[in-house]
């Protein structure tokens, strides 16, 4: 995992490089999407297609690493008393932590059940 976080750094350190080079500053400070105008910029119309692609990607894997990670950690803390019993349940045939995944779900989905879009920025 250190070394995803290294290589990911340095990753995103040549990518803002890139940006810094080709984009002019004023028309990446005057952008919500960024990454976009770099792209666009770099790779032209399929630029716009890696982009997505690469935001799918990212934003897939950080879904999947919090849900795999949070209820097992919330699982252990259960295990050491902090945590009500209820979170030590696995489920019978995945052996996963059924409540804790349910758990953080609704933690996730219910702040933007109730505010709906008002979370969003854009």
């Amino acid at each position: 995992m250190f070394i995803a976080s290294i290589v990911m750094f340095f990753a995103y350190s040549l990518i803002a490089f890139a940006a810094m080079k080709q984009v002019p500053a004023a028309e990446l400070a005057n952008t919500d999407i960024p990454h976009w105008v770099l792209g666009k910029i770099i790779f032209g119309d399929a630029g716009k297609i890696i982009v997505v692609v690469l935001a799918i990607t990212t934003t897939s894997g950080l879904i999947s690493a919090a849900l795999a990670a949070v209820p097992r950690m919330l699982y252990g803390m259960a295990h050491h008393k902090q945590l009500p019993a209820i979170f030590m349940r696995l489920h019978s045939k995945w052996k996963t932590p059924w409540f804790g995944i349910l758990f953080l779900s609704a933690l996730i989905t219910l702040p933007v059940l109730i505010f709906g879009k008002t979370l969003m920025p854009y």
